[in-house]
């Protein structure tokens, strides 16, 4: 009975503080059913109840257990402020519908079934019917939702203590379900009974839960004497509340942090003493006297300490049955405003500053292309005074041609459109002249949409000008490029031509020395034949075998793409074997070697070197392997760094006589070896080491027009 009586005294309170909020009496609600209950499971537990008392007993406390869900749930969405499913008319039949329908079941013996006798008083036996599970499911539904509800709106909630009450009020609220469902829905359904039904003991700790905040926190105790409270406690604010006569009669903490007064310093002082003006705290009374408020003044109160603190004021007279109670003032301190104000004019005005002797034209247009701002310089630009250029637009300034496009894009801007901003366009001055723009506009936002473009705008007039200019030039400088490479395309086919012309004849004259050199080689060999003397035929057949080597020069370059230079390689190979055939050599007996790499030789190089190794080759066969001595004779050509050229004439045959000074030498095959070496500007050097060996070097080069690096003038 004790428990029960609390309930319903808790509940009786939570009304007495606010009656008229839904949240008291919902509140209220949840401990009157609590107290039901708690009422009936009393005389359900009781020793002396018989059967037929614990049954009537615990019908009643039906109407508390089983409305006691929906209480929970309601208070749940009202806490959390689930406006929405409040506002259906259905949740409210859903409400009421549920509990009577299991409280007729209950009543009607579907859900109890029987009553067990047990230490404690009488204990409940619930069938195992589909109704039963229904109502299990119906309070698990109700109260599972109840925490969530609450929990999620603590998880989401910023403000400290508005938090803490509601973990509080979900921790508790868990604890009650939790245990409650074990002794009153569990363990008699698994047919234990020696733990009574306590649920409705056990909601003492949500009830603790309840009254915990409403003492601590002032939960659901929202009288206007406590938001008044609340308000003036927390207020940033400074607040004053004077008497009729001007005097301060209650001050907030806000005020006491603000001047730096305790609260028994600043009571009973007139208003006058904590303004620094007094003729502005008269104005200010007098004003709220007249008027009942006085907003929004800008004015300052002096501190304990005696500066100034720069406030914005609002006073509001308080009446009671037409006569004067009061005044309350409310100071908002706006130091840093102000400072804020002061640092943004200085920096507007450096911006106008900036942007008045800026050299480039500013401007700020709205939608339909009126100005609302541009500065001198834009008006320079097209030759108006700042008043002048008030009464023009966007149309007025642009040139005719340019306007459709131009405004395209102006357009495009405000409705969303990608459109460039950079570009050029041509503008019309006062005096009617064209100029050429460059501009760069940026589409001003606020809230989301378009409601200006500030544009940076260029005279490129000048720049248009060079460019013309450069495009004219740029067009003769092709005019002649092409003329002079047409010039240039005939003068190469006139000297390809002539090249041709040339290649024609050079190859002739090639083949015409060929040939004379050919019939004097034959003339020479007819000559000795007739000859009487072995004497004279040797020298006929020496010459007629240098003659020879020459031949092969110009038959070989007769034959070759290239005029000027031969194929040395193949030409040393074809001399030497020419000159075995031509002295009837036993092969068996002596070798003929030829070593000479990839080398192109020019025509002047190659004649001296031709006539070099046919000298020396000669004089290797006549006099190197006498009686048919076995040997070889090896001829070796390399091209070096720098055009550095060896030739070595080498064979393995008796050698050079000792007393032979090549130097001085009479023979003519020497002395010729001599002088060509001469021609090349070369050295030769012999060696007498296992037979002879001739080592003649030099530099290649082009030698038919110049002789020991000095033009002679004629060709050789």
């Amino acid at each position: 009975m004790a428990c029960s009586l609390v309930y319903f005294c808790m509940a009786a309170f939570v009304l007495y503080r606010n009656v008229q909020a839904a949240l008291n009496r919902v509140t209220a609600g949840i401990l009157l059913c609590l107290g039901v209950w708690s009422f009936g499971m009393t005389w359900v537990h009781h020793l002396q109840s018989t059967q037929i008392t614990a049954r009537l007993y615990d019908y009643i406390s039906s109407f508390g257990s089983f409305g006691f869900g929906v209480f929970a749930l309601w208070f749940a969405l009202l806490f959390a402020e689930k406006k929405k499913v409040l506002n259906s008319r259905f949740i409210y039949v859903f409400f009421v519908t549920v509990p009577i329908f299991f409280i007729a079941l209950e009543w009607n013996g579907v859900l109890a079934v029987d009553y067990v006798k047990q230490p404690y008083g009488w204990g409940t036996v619930w069938s195992g019917s589909i109704w039963m599970y229904l109502f299990y499911g119906y309070l698990a539904i109700f109260l599972i939702s109840t925490l969530v509800i609450i929990a999620l709106y603590a998880h989401r909630q910023e403000n400290p203590p508005q938090k803490k009450q509601a973990r509080i009020l979900y921790i508790t609220a868990a604890i009650s379900f939790a245990l409650g469902s074990v002794t009153d829905l569990l363990l008699p359904e698994l047919n234990i009974y020696s733990i009574p039904a306590v649920a409705d003991i056990i909601a003492f700790v949500w009830a603790g839960g309840l009254v915990y905040v409403i003492v601590k926190y002032k939960f659901l105790v929202l009288t206007p004497e406590a938001v008044a409270d609340d308000i003036i406690t927390t207020m940033t604010e400074a607040l004053v509340l004077l008497n009729p006569k001007g005097q301060v009669v209650s001050v907030n903490q806000a005020t006491l942090g603000l001047l730096g007064y305790s609260e028994k310093e600043l009571k009973g002082r007139d208003l006058r003493a904590i303004f620094a003006d007094t003729e502005v705290a008269d104005k200010v009374l007098r004003e709220v006297i007249q008027k009942k408020t006085a907003r929004n003044y800008d004015c300052a109160l002096r501190a304990k300490d005696g500066t100034d603190i720069g406030v914005l004021l609002s006073c509001s007279l308080i009446q009671y049955d037409d006569a004067v109670s009061g005044v309350v003032c409310v100071a908002r301190d706006v130091r840093e405003q102000l400072q804020a104000r002061e640092e943004i004019e200085r920096s507007e005005a450096r911006y106008r500053d900036l942007v008045e002797k800026a050299g480039i034209a500013i401007l700020i247009d709205n939608r339909d292309g009126s100005f609302r701002y541009f500065n001198k310089r834009f008006a320079d630009l097209f030759g108006y005074s700042m008043k002048e250029m008030e009464r023009q637009s966007i149309r007025t300034l642009v040139h005719p041609d340019d306007i459709e496009w131009v405004m395209h894009h102006h357009e495009g801007r405000f409705t969303g459109q990608k459109m460039p901003h950079r570009y050029e366009f041509r503008g019309v001055k006062k005096d009617g002249s064209t100029i050429y723009l460059e501009i760069d506009v940026t589409a001003l936002r606020e809230r989301g949409r378009t409601v200006g473009t500030r544009s940076y705008i260029w005279n490129i007039s000048e720049r248009k000008k060079i460019e013309g200019e450069l495009h004219r030039t740029h067009g003769e400088l092709e005019k002649r490029v092409r003329e002079r490479t047409a010039d240039l395309v005939h003068a190469n086919e006139a000297l390809q031509t002539a090249l041709a012309e040339k290649e024609v004849l050079l190859r002739e004259i090639h083949h015409r020395v060929k040939n004379n050199l050919q019939v004097i080689s034959s003339i020479l060999n007819l000559q000795s034949k007739h000859a009487q003397d072995s004497h004279t035929q040797a020298v006929l057949e020496e010459s007629r075998s240098r003659i020879q080597s020459m031949t092969m020069v110009y038959e070989q370059l007769y034959g070759s793409e290239d005029l000027s230079r031969i194929d040395f390689g193949k030409y040393v190979r074809n001399l030497t074997q020419a000159l075995c055939a031509s002295h009837d050599v036993d092969h068996k007996a002596i070798k003929l070697n030829t070593e000479v790499g990839e080398c192109q030789l020019d025509i002047g190089t190659a004649v001296p070197c031709g006539l070099i190794i046919s000298e020396l080759v000669l004089n290797a066969l006549k006099h190197a392997f006498p009686k048919n001595v076995e040997g070889q004779i090896d001829v070796l050509f390399n091209s070096g760094k720098n055009r550095r050229c060896t030739l070595t004439v080498r064979d393995t045959g008796i050698g050079l006589p000792e007393d032979l000074n090549l130097n001085s030498a009479s023979t003519l095959g020497l002395q010729l070896v001599r002088a060509l070496v001469e021609q090349l500007e070369g050295h030769i050097e012999a060696v007498r080491k296992k037979g002879t060996q001739f080592i003649v070097t030099f530099r290649s080069g082009d030698r038919r027009r110049y002789a020991k690096g000095k033009d002679t003038g004629r060709r050789r």
